[in-house]
């Protein structure tokens, strides 16, 4: 499992790799029954202290998106389909909120940020 962490960034590790986790169950990179590397092996793969795994990992079961199996490991739950859904239209909230805050950094407001992207979308319906 392909999950990077930025030691620079502001965002706590454990929420990096929270947020890279439930990205990958919105674009089904991870569905139900899939496993999940264990505490230890995400963590030397990270070269980060179990206890970061361990807390991203207790959100994760907390939102009920994976459920602890004793002594198997924790897998990913059903509930991943409805989460799927929402975290899509989150993710593409968060986006179009950058993109605001952009354009307005560059000096438009957001009617004219609206127009811009009604023209590439406009374009592409003629392609």
């Amino acid at each position: 499992m392909d999950i990077k962490i930025e030691m620079s960034d502001p965002v706590p590790i454990y929420i990096q790799i929270l947020e890279q986790l439930k990205l990958k169950i919105a674009q089904k990179e991870l569905v139900a029954g899939d496993k999940l590397p264990s505490v230890r092996e995400m963590a030397v793969k990270l070269e980060i202290n179990p206890r970061t795994v361990s807390n991203a990992y207790k959100e994760l079961t907390h939102m009920g998106l994976v459920l602890r199996k004793k002594g198997i490991g924790l897998f990913v739950t059903d509930n991943c389909q409805e989460f799927s859904e929402e975290e899509k239209k989150l993710q593409i909230e968060t986006k179009i909120q950058e993109l605001l805050s952009f354009g307005k950094t560059l000096g438009y407001h957001s009617n004219e940020i609206l127009e811009l992207i009604k023209k590439i979308i406009e374009g592409e319906t003629n392609e």
